[in-house]
């Protein structure tokens, strides 16, 4: 959930390496990130950290906090361009 110019609801599922995505929300997801849309831009382009973002309370996590932390993992091992 993305608050602020550019924000809404959106879902993302990895499922056995292949991601899918959308807009609005889903029924019973495993895990809810919310945070500022510019902070989640920020993010995306490695120009903020999202545990500082979280230990600042600019990030909300509802589900499980282990499941949020490999999200990380799959932002590092992306192709950069």
């Amino acid at each position: 959930d993305l608050a602020g110019p550019g924000g809404g609801s959106f879902w993302v599922r990895i499922d056995d390496g292949r991601l899918s995505s959308g807009e609005g929300s889903t029924p019973q997801p495993d895990l809810v990130i919310s945070m500022a849309a510019t902070d989640f831009f920020d993010v995306l382009g490695a120009r903020a950290n999202p545990e500082l973002l979280f230990m600042e309370n600019k990030v909300e996590v509802r589900g499980p906090l282990s499941l949020a932390l490999k999200l990380r993992a799959l932002f590092l091992s992306a192709p950069q361009g």
